[in-house]
């Protein structure tokens, strides 16, 4: 018995102490963990942004900006000054208040432009012409201080130089600037505004008759000018260049001559001006501004037009016969087929070469043209008018509303009879012409494209001042009764009152082709003699000066440049039909 028991025990402590060792290695339970606390997050930096706001001259801004956290709601507000419109945001936007939410740096510039007056309207032919398309971009007339500072001379470098004014600092008109051997002024009957970049501002172009050391104008090549929003200094350009082809131009015309969305400038030459007898006569003195001497012959040559591109950047190309020197121009869809015509009619100096009989230049598209006869009978129309055809002013409308563009002109402006051809006295028999029946005439249009002479009609002007020269024509509806009315702008060309003094004609459209000399019964004030209330002018703008909702009658293409100092802002004021003459600062 004793000798089982021990084996027995034996198994089964060894089974126990097997069992517990197993027991242990196989117990996969983790240890209790001990919780760690979280940690807080450490702080971000907030994300801020600049708001940048400025303005254009013009007009205020609510805020300049600042520092903002992203998602900041900002409000900015642009106000006009007066006399001024806001024009939008460089971002486009367009309205004046408008809320900005922050989420990247900004900048914003507020656009501003000058307050443009309201001008008449007419059909839509009479809105193809010259004469409505300047009307359309008239603000003002430059004073005499503006005139004063366009005058340059070239420097060495062939680089303009502005005068600053030395050209008008004294009575000797015609001076030069710094004893430069050439110097350039504008004259305002050459004045052209429009928008040629198309950014809704108006620029300004002139043309720079060239003066010499030896008191000579017009022999030398003319210079243009083109100023990028004048009414904002601080934000225009200035871009002089030089003509090729003009000495002495005549007075502008604006259209989009070639369709292509931009204005372009119609610029006729009247070279030969400097040759005509009048200023070479013997008897004149080479010092004073009218000494040009008859071995410098100035040759004619082509018109030109300056087209504009979208960039507000122009070329200077020719076109049209190169034998016709003009005093002016116009232009207007002559044939009703979309593209603007010119009209060009002589006025005739001495020297051969010349062409006696006015023109109609087709524009056919794509800057091409075609020169044809004004008159389908002209060389009838000379058997009863003899030699040329000398014409001062001429301008494109229609008058009787019958949907053709008319031709309102004239030269001189006397009460002799047509039999006794008063001419000028310094013109020999070959360039006595039409204008010896000393009145304004129509030249009605007709469903054809050339003009008849026999559809000329002479108007009669019931007062008359000794020599007065017929300068320009302006259109409008001064009695509110659907037709269209004229100005005839003339000026006295007698002594003392050279050209300083203007002289308006009002002719009312009284229906079936008939207009009668209302002037004294509609116009205060019509005729001035005295330099210091404005000289010389060659057109009128239809504005609504005074912001009262009728049209005004406003002088332009100013002649009065190169003479004293004149009345900073005439107009004369429309009140139910009846002219008002108004002077403002």
């Amino acid at each position: 018995m004793k000798k089982l028991f021990y084996p027995i025990v034996f198994a089964l402590t060894a089974f126990l102490i097997l069992y517990s060792c197993s027991a242990e290695e196989e117990d996969t339970t983790p240890p209790p963990q001990v919780q760690q606390p979280t940690p807080e997050p450490e702080p971000q930096a907030p994300t801020q942004y600049t708001l940048t706001v400025t303005t254009g001259e013009g007009g205020t801004v609510s805020t300049e900006g600042g520092t903002y956290d992203e998602g900041t709601e900002v409000t900015i507000t642009a106000t006009p000054s007066e006399g001024y419109e806001f024009v939008g945001w460089s971002d486009g936007e367009t309205s004046f208040s408008r809320n900005i939410n922050i989420s990247a740096d900004i900048i914003l510039v507020a656009e501003f432009n000058i307050s443009m007056p309201s001008y008449e309207r007419y059909s839509s032919i009479n809105e193809t012409t010259s004469s409505f398309l300047r009307q359309k971009y008239f603000y003002r007339y430059l004073n005499f201080q503006e005139y004063s500072n366009l005058s340059w001379f070239l420097d060495n470098n062939g680089e303009p130089v502005f005068c600053n004014g030395s050209l008008y600092a004294s009575e000797e008109v015609f001076g030069i600037c710094n004893e430069a051997s050439i110097e350039y002024g504008v004259h305002g009957v050459y004045d052209t505004w429009g928008d040629y970049n198309n950014d809704n501002k108006l620029d300004y172009f002139g043309i720079g008759w060239a003066f010499t050391q030896d008191g000579k104008y017009g022999n030398e090549k003319s210079q243009y000018i083109f100023i990028d929003n004048y009414f904002s200094p601080t934000q225009n350009n200035s871009i002089i260049v030089n003509s090729d082809y003009i000495n002495w131009a005549s007075h502008t015309s604006i259209a989009d001559f070639d369709n292509d969305g931009s204005l372009d400038i119609l610029v006729p030459h009247n070279n030969r001006h400097n040759n005509s007898p009048f200023f070479l006569t013997d008897d004149i003195d080479a010092e004073s501004p009218y000494g040009n001497n008859s071995n410098e012959q100035i040759p004619s040559g082509p018109p030109v037009i300056l087209y504009f591109d979208q960039n507000g950047e122009f070329s200077e190309v020719p076109f049209g016969p190169e034998n016709i020197d003009t005093h002016t121009s116009t232009a207007g869809d002559i044939n009703n087929d979309g593209y603007i015509d010119i009209i060009m009619m002589p006025w005739k100096v001495s020297g051969a070469g010349i062409s006696p009989s006015p023109k109609i230049i087709l524009n056919k598209g794509g800057r091409v043209f075609e020169t044809i006869e004004l008159l389908s009978d002209y060389n009838a129309f000379i058997q009863d008018y003899p030699y040329n055809w000398n014409v001062l002013s001429y301008n494109l409308f229609d008058l009787d509303g019958d949907g053709n563009l008319d031709i309102i002109g004239g030269t001189k402006l006397d009460d002799v009879t047509d039999n006794e051809l008063s001419n000028f006295e310094y013109m020999e028999d070959q360039t006595k012409g039409f204008h010896n029946n000393n009145k304004p005439w129509i030249l009605w249009g007709n469903n054809e494209i050339q003009f008849k002479s026999s559809d000329i009609q002479v108007l009669e002007k019931k007062e008359h001042r000794y020599k007065n020269n017929m300068l320009g024509s302006g259109f409008t509806d001064f009695d509110f009764d659907g037709d269209i009315d004229f100005v005839i702008l003339s000026t006295s060309t007698e002594g003392e009152y050279f050209y300083n003094n203007y002289e308006l004609t009002l002719f009312e459209n009284k229906g079936n082709r008939v207009f009668v000399d209302v002037t004294k019964e509609k116009i205060d004030n019509y005729y001035n003699m005295d330099i210091r209330n404005h000289g010389d002018f060659y057109s009128i703008a239809m504005i609504d000066k005074d912001n009262d909702g009728d049209f005004d009658i406003v002088p332009y293409s100013n002649g009065a440049s190169f003479g004293g100092t004149f009345i900073k802002n005439l107009y004369w004021e429309n009140i139910g039909g009846q002219f008002v003459r108004r002077e403002l600062d």
